[in-house]
């Protein structure tokens, strides 16, 4: 049974890792060929009933995996239990709490599939090199047909263009939209700087100025903060030439953008998309200090802030990840997941295995604006996925967290 566990597990790893970066793109495909009534279409809804499963198996067949548990995986249990709980201070329904979850959670149960999976680095290096290949790619002839003012084509391609600044499109390849676009781009980019993927000096060369097309300012702003970080610990040299070819490639991407007609102004502020985001954190603020001491502390539920509240007849998005944890899970949810990310960050410093560290960097600094861990599953997963090898070589040397 372990072995059957173990293979399942990494199976659906891997193809979890190959598919969903690419998933928005054939979901639009399949839509248009009216495939939506076949039965692979519907797959998708099995995923995590799936996960769920070998997660029960796992536990089930325990002692037979080996997996030997660390400081670190006991964090993940105790922020997966506290969100499971939160629905007996909840108040709405099982199915609100569900979904909640669903956008709570991708984070928690990839770690532990990687973890029970235990891939080898050559099965990872390879499917996170096909798959950043193809969304490079595509990327790429999408910026290429805005720039040629190309519309009907990008229509019959099925890229079309669903966000704007000013009157520039933003990119967002086969992703759902250019906020998961880029933050799915800054973690792959920083992946590239210490795993051995094919060709990944040419797909850092892409990569780079698509994070400027993408106009996401906060995946920007977490993509620097971790390349000055990467400045400062970096031996190799590697660190320099990239920032170098950082800054080349962004000043190209400036200028092409200006070239168009697009403001500073607008490509500093996005129009109203500044205000909005300021409106948006003055009423989470307003909300969670209109809450009792007792709401404050253990927060309102999962489900009950951010994403997750689109199914809402009136969505309560605070444009900021940590406020939404504050009012959902309170005072002492935002605190296990902070020490969650510390406890990563600084393992993987005193191994002086800097990528998961620089990714919670960048990732931290970009949910000050966004919900990157709830609503883009593409990015929540790759960050698991780092923090889940960290923790297998964690166990396999024998080194508590």
């Amino acid at each position: 049974m372990d072995k059957i566990v173990r293979f399942g597990a990494r199976l659906l790893l891997l193809a979890t890792l190959l598919v969903v970066p690419l998933q928005s793109y054939w979901v639009r495909i399949a839509e248009r060929a009216d495939w939506a009534d076949k039965p692979f279409f519907w797959l998708i809804v099995w995923y995590e009933p799936l996960v769920l499963l070998i997660l029960l198996l796992s536990v089930a067949c325990f002692r037979q995996l080996k997996i030997v548990l660390t400081k670190l995986d006991w964090l993940f249990v105790a922020v997966l239990l506290y969100t499971l709980a939160s629905y007996f201070w909840a108040d709405h329904s099982a199915s609100y709490h569900i979904i909640g979850l669903r956008h709570s959670l991708p984070l928690i149960y990839f770690y532990f599939l990687t973890r029970i999976a235990q891939p080898t680095d050559r099965a990872i290096d390879r499917v996170l090199g096909v798959t950043f290949w193809v969304v490079v790619l595509v990327g790429l002839v999408q910026a290429a047909l805005i720039v040629a003012g190309q519309t009907n084509l990008l229509e019959a391609l099925q890229l079309p263009v669903r966000q704007y600044v000013g009157t520039f499109p933003r990119v967002e390849s086969t992703l759902p939209g250019p906020n998961q676009f880029s933050t799915y781009l800054v973690l792959m980019l920083l992946i590239l700087q210490f795993r051995p993927i094919r060709g990944r000096d040419w797909l850092t060369i892409g990569g780079i100025p698509l994070l400027l097309l993408s106009f996401s300012r906060s995946a920007l702003l977490g993509f620097l903060a971790a390349g000055l970080a990467y400045l400062g610990l970096d031996r190799t040299g590697r660190a320099k030439q990239v920032a170098w070819l950082t800054a080349c490639l962004l000043l190209l991407g400036v200028g092409v953008t200006l070239l168009r007609g697009l403001s500073i102004q607008d490509l500093v502020f996005h129009g109203q998309s500044t205000p909005e985001h300021a409106s948006a954190f003055s009423v989470a603020l307003d909300k969670i200090q209109a809450g009792s001491p007792l709401q404050l502390l253990i927060g309102h539920g999962a489900g009950e802030s951010g994403p997750a509240t689109f199914v809402r007849t009136q969505s309560f998005i605070p444009e900021n990840w940590f406020l939404q944890v504050v009012y959902e899970y309170g005072l002492i949810g935002l605190g296990l997941f902070v020490a969650l990310f510390v406890a990563a960050a600084t393992v993987s410093i005193r191994l002086k295995e800097y990528l998961v560290a620089l990714a919670v960097l960048a990732i931290l600094v970009n949910s000050f604006f966004l919900h990157p861990l709830s609503d883009n599953m593409p990015g929540a997963f790759l960050l698991a996925l780092m923090i889940g090898l960290l923790g297998n070589r964690l166990a396999a040397k024998g080194v508590d967290a």
